[in-house]
């Protein structure tokens, strides 16, 4: 794994570190606070010009085609409560949509 970028506001950096290695190298968070005892770049709360630079990175390698985002999953709307149970569960990756 070359750099985990994590949505997951609880429990999936410690899953990122073991998947690079043991290292907390090129990982970021979007969400979980842990980040900042685990020594992890949270980028909701870095000082801005370290997130700005983050985030700099992170498009231009989604742009070059050397990051790729995992898709969302969609569930309708009357089936809200499947979706939450998805969540629940450690859905894995990408994100959860709801469409009427």
């Amino acid at each position: 794994m070359d750099a985990v970028l994590s949505a997951s506001a609880t429990g999936a950096l410690g899953d990122a570190v073991e998947l690079r290695g043991g290292t907390t190298g090129r990982i970021a968070s979007l969400a979980d606070t842990s980040a900042f005892e685990l020594g992890i770049d949270f980028l909701a709360g870095t000082p801005a010009d370290r997130s700005r630079e983050t985030l700099r990175t992170l498009v231009s390698a989604w742009r070059q085609g050397r990051l790729v985002l995992p898709p969302a999953r969609r569930f309708a709307l009357h089936d809200a409560v499947a979706a939450h149970r998805e969540l629940d569960h450690g859905h894995g990756t990408g994100k959860i949509v709801l469409v009427p």
